[in-house]
């Protein structure tokens, strides 16, 4: 019964964030919006009480917990930003619209959280780690609207800041929310979230960080929370409350691992290691460097860059990688002049040292198309679902009903059993 409520799930998760944002506008939209969670809701809550399923649980110790971490995160978010600056929120403040937010946020949240918990209580007896971890990532890719993927910059610098800002920050948040409804049913995840959130619409003014700053606190001090909640949580607790599994104290450090390699990843890709990846999306180094190869650019002086040498440089917000053929002197500074491979001239303007990001040393081929292949995906079913909403809004209701049709009679099943044992 699980995955009925995930299917549930992700399809109001698609109709809120591809649907809705296209045929409704205005204040119809928040209450639209808010409606199709509240239902979601609704929907679980009835489905658990028919199964006799316990959800709404509530202990204070991990409401304390929760509520700690969440306050920590908007501290440390203050903190930077006075250290280094603040701007207007972009969400209107009027008295209507502030109602209209609040329950814009909590409906998501109440929805979302309730479903999250229906599935760890039905599916998370078993291999608890990996279950956790998945429905964790289920719960932070449909956190992140399906416009940011198709906004996607297949740039390195791109896909870094889309993963420090967005994806990351939100994996490491669905992470904790799914803990702690593991430990203590949904009322902690809520309050975790809803501080969060009532922060980020609520607040006149927010930080306003570098994505590389988001990245840190966004990722640390979730994980931090989850590792500090790990260590604290003794199995008697478990034991009481019906969680006859135990997680292995070991995975502590490979969940430590997973976070900082996560951060050093996102270093790497912009540079902050000293060495940047990118992705070739143009023919003009064939055959040197194919479409989809990865090429690893290094930091290098003026002086270092002799003629041959293929060097990454930036020219009208445009990142390019072409070879050098020639190095010119204009009033004591140093010009590069470069030219693709496969071209058959080279570039119409020399490059300056200012505008050189480095030299390449070394080519990963074709491991770039995953993520070529990951865009182009979700642009075309971005573009198939935009252009045929009638079709889409019919695809949606067809599941919708076929869903809700599956819980219902998935409910009546004992019944249906014991009618046909009596001979009625």
């Amino acid at each position: 019964m699980w995955y009925l409520i995930a299917v549930l799930t992700a399809i109001t998760s698609i109709i809120t964030n591809l649907v809705l944002p296209i045929t409704v506008s205005g204040i119809a939209f928040y209450i639209v919006y808010s409606l199709c969670w509240i239902s979601l809701a609704l929907t679980v809550i009835k489905l658990s009480k028919s199964k006799n399923i316990e959800i709404l649980g509530i202990n204070n110790s991990f409401l304390i917990m929760a509520s700690t971490i969440a306050v920590l995160q908007i501290v440390t978010l203050v903190f930077i930003g006075v250290l280094t600056s603040f701007g207007t929120s972009p969400y209107s403040h009027t008295p209507l619209y502030l109602a209209l937010n609040i329950v814009f946020f909590m409906s998501t949240i109440f929805g979302m959280e309730l479903s999250r918990a229906y599935i760890i209580k039905t599916c998370c007896q078993r291999r608890p780690t990996l279950a956790l971890g998945l429905v964790a990532l289920f719960y932070a890719i449909i956190t992140v609207s399906l416009s940011r993927f198709l906004s996607l910059d297949l740039s390195p610098l791109g896909l870094a800041e889309f993963s420090a800002s967005v994806f990351l920050p939100a994996l490491a948040e669905s992470l904790l929310a799914t803990y702690l409804t593991f430990l203590s049913g949904p009322t902690s995840a809520i309050t975790y979230r809803g501080i969060l959130q009532g922060f980020e619409w609520l607040s006149p003014i927010l930080p306003n960080l570098s994505w590389s700053l988001n990245a840190l606190i966004g990722v640390m001090i979730p994980t931090v929370g989850f590792l500090t909640i790990h260590q604290s949580t003794i199995p008697r607790y478990l034991r009481k409350h019906g969680r006859l599994v135990k997680i292995k104290k070991s995975s502590t450090l490979g969940w430590t691992a997973v976070a900082m390699i996560s951060v050093l990843a996102i270093w790497g890709s912009t540079g902050m290691l000293g060495f940047r990846p990118s992705i070739i999306s143009s023919g003009s180094m064939t055959p040197t460097l194919q479409v989809g190869d990865v090429i690893i650019t290094v930091e290098a002086s003026p002086n270092d860059i002799k003629i041959g040498d293929i060097i990454q440089y930036s020219r009208e917000n445009e990142i390019i990688a072409h070879r050098v053929v020639d190095i010119q002197q204009q009033e004591g500074t140093k010009y590069f002049i470069t030219k693709g491979d496969d071209n058959n001239a080279p570039d119409p303007d020399p490059v300056s040292p200012s505008q050189v990001i480095g030299k390449t040393v070394f080519t990963i081929p074709k491991l770039g198309w995953v993520s070529i292949a990951i865009k182009t995906f979700f642009a075309e079913v971005y573009t198939f679902f935009t252009t045929n909403l009638t079709y889409a809004s019919t695809t949606f209701g067809i599941i919708l009903f076929a869903s809700i049709f599956g819980i219902h009679r998935y409910e009546n099943q004992p019944l249906r059993k014991l009618r046909r044992r009596l001979g009625r």
